[in-house]
């Protein structure tokens, strides 16, 4: 039985939560919602399945676009 590293358990949990805020996105707002996370989710899952340091960029570069477009939106 294989057992799974840290960042894959870690990749894991993290498109699980991504999964579900993407569900709450679409129910809420619909696809506009819902596909970032969704998006997301996806590039967690091929980090889990293949790490590379593309994938951790683009992980990274959502997720600060994201808290970007939410600080200009609450100002």
């Amino acid at each position: 039985m294989r057992v799974l590293s840290f960042a894959t358990a870690a990749y894991i949990l993290t498109a699980l939560i991504l999964a579900a805020l993407a569900l709450v996105g679409w129910h809420e707002d619909g696809i506009i919602g819902g596909w970032h996370f969704a998006l997301l989710a996806c590039l967690a899952v091929a980090q889990a399945v293949q790490p590379t340091r593309l994938g951790w960029f683009l992980l990274f570069l959502l997720c600060a676009v994201y808290a970007i477009a939410m600080l200009v939106g609450a100002l």
